[in-house]
């Protein structure tokens, strides 16, 4: 520790990266969270209008951020 915080000693490694995903993502589920869990149909209208990079859209799996997103609370009486 120096002027409270903590160092850590290492070096800086330059080269190439190997990475694995474990799942394949579609198009569509891709699109989805990059463009922040909208709808399937505001998806399939951005295609139509060739802003996705030409992506084909097909149909959009069960996205469990989107269903959590939408969720709301359910009110309680107070008394």
């Amino acid at each position: 520790m120096k002027n409270d915080l903590y160092s850590v000693d290492g070096e800086v490694v330059i080269g190439s990266v190997a990475i694995a995903i474990g799942r394949f993502l579609s198009k569509m589920k891709l699109w989805n969270i990059r463009s922040g869990h909208v709808s399937e149909k505001r998806l399939i209208e951005l295609g139509k209008h060739e802003l996705l990079c030409g992506d084909r859209m097909e149909k959009l799996k069960l996205c469990e951020h989107c269903v959590y997103g939408k969720a709301s609370r359910a009110k309680f009486n107070v008394g």
